[in-house]
């Protein structure tokens, strides 16, 4: 075969040239270690290896955050250590305060110990590192205590990410850890009052030839019998009468309940306990509470649902000591108001609560102590509007309302014989503005021939046998009412059908004539166009006309003129229309009895004023969503917390002194058809049409009875304690300027009050579903409040109960899942400073746990820390392993990485001198063959 110098050349030029691509890349390989150099020499390991790469680098992030967030959660659990050793010490010093042997200086001194201790874990609570605070929640930069132990940040969690859609937790926040809910711990409530052995502590009265005579302080148990309990006039243990047990309150199922027990004196405490615990819904085969005595005769009741915060309770027993042996008498009663008005129902405390209490009762009667014959107390002790005992210099309307002008006096002197009956001059005190406590308390001493004084807001009346309680026989029935009501009722008649079409003008309000109208169309006109105009209707002379009513040819209007106006309906008849003249005639309404008198601490359990601290209400019921457990806020429904099927029907009174000092009252209906409210602006005593207003949802349509929120409620009162009343305003025909009356849109005045009205006073839900009024004018605000069910008085029918309770004397919560950790602390701190060694009513704070309670809040504090930080050890020690778990991830990937991506040294060098050699051979080949000549083949 030839070979051409052509052929030659080109073979020659692309072994050189491929030899050296080759040595090249592998040139290559051999310096940088890597497979490739660029993405285009072979995309599929390009592809893998930034795959790989990325893994890498994710791993490596993992590394670095999830150390950082370990860090953060071991510093989260020393601090947490340093929580417990504080409360270690904190119950070491209450055991020291409880041994019952210090003075008030030593006692004081512990507390000051405490106070030190409750402020360095004020100090530990906001701990912060690396300028980021620990319990914030994700608000790190925001200093989450504050100085009086109220908490600032928020509930999230700080997270860490350790993989693809994994997150690790690595934070307990303030919510969570000072105000959280602990679901392994059951709800225990108890009464206050340390009830005692009545028969050991009045031997001399009650048992009879017992020969002692020393009264013997012995705690009631359950193996006592009910007259141990509720005491006795004499040593006859066979005319006592029976007793009546009101108790209320809500289940564990979140169900409220009001129902009576009736007991015989010879029955066992235990078992009026086990009929508790029935009302409970225990039954033979189910028990869902556990009801005992205490130590020191106080009613417990655990609820065996861990977790369950709904349980409430009160109870308060009523014995009428003038019934007969075996019967119940005027104890048993509808209203627990109208125990109030019976002669000698003597109320047996439970619980009892230095809370206001709302003024109730219309009428009170005399009810005379059993251990002390002749000595009678009048009703309930009267407080002021702030919650303070009154003083004879107080006026009566400062503190019962402006609507009482008159208390009337009937019933029997001691002696037994009657009291003439009003409008006896002498058993009327007519009240005015200026009509002082006192000249009530002399009026009732001469009117029933007794000693009366005042001690603390009681009236004591004293006279009569000091050593026969039956002897006396004294009926002191106290009636409060308004003045004699009077209305005026005038009337026009139409005589003929109209004769022209034109316009009248009746109380200033412009009516169109057509002609031909008949009597009865023209009546019917005149009274439709009045009303229109928005009734009260002020007419031309300044008076009120309540109502328009027609009857054929007929008007009447109906005027207020209580206060002595002189009523005229103006009439201007520029169309001769026929008319008879206007007739006047005045009616007598009979006196209105109105609630001004205080009802007695203990048979009062939700009708309580808001807790003031400064410039601010609180209610002391948390609301709770059945449902979830969890706490209410302004958008839960009232329905959700409700502890009844429907809300249709029930309606929420509430009494109020607004932001200005004026007292007032108000109510809010629900209503399946549209809910409304009505509040009493123009403290009238009476609700005008102007004064009703619907309760707006967000498109101003009324709300159904089920569907309406807190969020609601808190505007009805934001408008009523602000004063701000909205009106519907006039609309006016843009022709002719003629006020054609209320446009009918009070939805936009209602917003516009409403946005005034949060300038004064806020409205809030704090954190533990509590009701919050903040008067933002005034440090120390003039307002109060009492709000509760209308039907919070009924016995009448177990079903007919109480759907809420916002303010409650109710038993105390001695163990609880929720906590508030350093207002807990605090109540601790005061608990011993006062001396308050035990639970009991006769304590300065009387919803004190005492010292020996404060011990179980101690323990369940230090077991809330201890399980966070076991939480919080979990998290780290997850995080360790997401660190750990993350490098040897990373390692396995940097192993598969080098696989697909690094140059195999050994193979490289060997396909390097293999190329070399080649290379050689051929550059030594080409050599030769270019060295010969034509001679070479010749």
């Amino acid at each position: 075969m030839r070979v051409t110098n052509t052929l030659f050349y080109t073979n020659a030029a692309n072994n050189y040239q491929n030899n050296m691509q080759e040595l090249f890349k592998v040139n290559a390989q051999i310096s940088s270690g890597l497979k490739i150099q660029n993405s285009f020499d072979d995309s599929g390991i390009f592809v893998d290896t930034m795959r790989l790469n990325y893994e890498i680098a994710t791993l490596e992030q993992v590394k670095e955050s999830s150390s950082k967030a370990q860090a953060f959660a071991n510093n989260t659990d020393s601090v947490l250590s340093h929580f417990t050793e504080s409360l270690n010490v904190f119950k070491t010093k209450i055991i020291q305060a409880s041994s019952q042997v210090h003075s008030s200086v030593s006692l004081n001194a512990i507390a000051d110990e405490l106070e030190s201790l409750r402020a360095n874990m004020i100090t530990l609570g906001n701990t912060s590192i690396n300028g980021e605070f620990l319990f914030s929640g994700n608000a790190t930069s925001i200093k989450p205590i504050s100085n009086d132990g109220s908490y600032n940040g928020n509930d999230k969690k700080r997270e860490v990410v350790i993989g693809s859609s994994v997150k690790l937790p690595y934070n307990i926040d303030g919510q969570e850890l000072f105000l959280g809910v602990d679901s392994s711990r059951s709800r225990v409530v108890s009464t206050n009052v340390q009830m005692f052995n009545q028969s050991m502590l009045h031997p001399d009265t009650m048992v009879l030839d017992s020969g002692v005579t020393d009264s013997q302080r012995v705690y009631l148990t359950q193996s006592d019998s009910i007259r141990d309990m509720v005491g006795d006039f004499d040593s006859n243990s066979l005319n006592d009468p029976n007793t009546m047990f009101y108790i209320s309150g809500r289940k564990s199922n979140g169900d409220t309940f009001s129902e009576k027990i009736e007991m015989r004196s010879y029955e066992k405490v235990s078992e009026l306990l086990e009929k508790i615990g029935s009302e409970f819904g225990n039954s033979t085969t189910n028990t869902v509470v556990e009801v005992n005595m205490n130590e020191h005769g106080q009613i417990e009741i655990k609820d065996l649902r861990i977790g369950g915060q709904l349980l409430e309770f009160n109870i308060f027993g009523a014995v009428d000591r003038d019934a007969l042996s075996g019967t119940i008498g005027d104890a048993s009663q509808m209203s627990v108001d109208n125990l109030l008005r019976e002669s000698n129902v003597q109320i047996i405390e439970f619980q009892t609560t230095n809370f206001k209490s709302a003024n109730t009762a219309a009428q009170i009667n005399t009810r005379q102590d059993i251990f002390n014959p002749g000595v009678f107390k009048l009703g309930a002790p009267m407080t002021t509007k702030d919650g303070s005992p009154v003083s004879g210099l107080d006026t009566l309307q400062s503190f019962m309302g402006t609507t009482i002008n008159q208390i009337s006096f009937s019933g029997n002197d001691n002696s037994g014989t009657p009291i003439l009956l009003p409008p006896s001059p002498n058993d009327v005190l007519t009240v005015n503005s200026a009509t002082t406590v006192q000249e009530m308390v002399s009026k009732i001493g001469s009117i029933y021939g007794v000693s009366a004084r005042l001690e603390d807001g009681q009236i004591y009346l004293e006279g009569g046998s000091s050593s026969d309680f039956t002897a006396n026989r004294l009926n002191a029935l106290i009636t409060a009412s308004d003045s004699i009501g009077v209305s005026e009722v005038q009337s026009i008649s139409i005589r003929e059908d109209a004769a022209s079409t034109g316009n009248i003008t009746i109380a200033g309000v412009n009516i169109t004539i057509t002609a031909g109208d008949t009597p009865t169309n023209i009546a019917l006109n005149i009274a439709a166009s009045i009303t229109a105009a928005g009734l009260p209707h002020t007419d031309t002379s300044g008076n009120d006309i309540l109502s328009v009513g027609s009857n054929g040819g007929e008007v009447f209007f109906t005027y207020d003129v209580a206060n002595g106006d002189v009523a005229d309906v103006a009439i201007a008849n520029p169309i001769g229309l026929n008319m008879g003249s206007v007739i006047t005639e005045r009616n007598y309404a009979s006196a209105r009895i109105v609630d001004v008198f205080s009802t007695l601490d203990a048979m009062n359990y939700e009708r309580r004023g808001f807790e003031k601290e400064g410039n601010t209400l609180t209610s002391n019921v948390l609301q709770i969503v059945k449902e979830t457990n969890e706490f209410a806020d302004s958008s839960t429904k009232l329905s959700e917390v409700s502890g009844v099927r429907s809300l249709h029907g029930t309606t929420l009174d509430f009494n109020f002194t607004n932001i200005d000092g004026n007292m007032s009252k108000g109510r809010i209906l629900l209503q399946d058809t549209g809910s409304f409210f009505q509040v009493d602006f123009d403290n009238s005593a009476t609700y005008e049409p102007n004064e009703k207003i619907d309760l707006f949802d967000t498109t101003g349509a009324a709300t159904r009875a089920n569907n309406v929120t807190y969020q609601q409620i808190l505007d009805v009162l934001t408008l009523a304690l602000s004063g701000n009343h909205p009106v519907d305003k006039d609309e006016f025909d843009p022709t002719t300027g003629a006020n054609l009356g209320p446009d009918g849109n009070l939805f936009d005045e209602y917003k516009l009050a409403l946005n005034s009205s949060t300038a004064s006073v806020s409205a809030t839900m704090d954190h533990r579903g509590r009701i919050e009024l903040t008067d933002s004018r005034n440090s120390d605000t003039k307002m109060t409040l009492a709000l509760f069910d209308s039907r919070s008085d009924s016995y009448a029918l177990s079903s007919d109960t109480s759907a809420f309770s916002f303010m409650a004397n109710d038993a105390i919560k001695i163990a609880d899942p929720a906590m508030d950790f350093y207002k807990d602390l605090e109540l601790i701190v005061q608990a011993v400073r006062k001396g308050e060694f035990q639970m009991s009513s006769e304590n300065f704070d009387s919803r004190s746990l005492g010292l020996n309670n404060s011990l179980t809040k101690i323990d369940h504090l230090m077991h809330h820390i201890n399980r966070s930080q076991a939480k919080i050890g979990a998290f780290s020690n997850a995080l360790q392993q997401a660190n750990e778990r993350s490098q040897l991830l990373s390692i396995n990937i940097q192993t598969i990485r080098s696989e697909v991506i690094d140059t195999d040294m050994g193979e490289a060098y060997m396909r390097f001198t293999q190329l070399s050699n080649s290379y050689q051979a051929m550059l030594s080949t080409v050599a030769k063959i270019n060295s010969m000549s034509l001679l070479n083949y010749m």
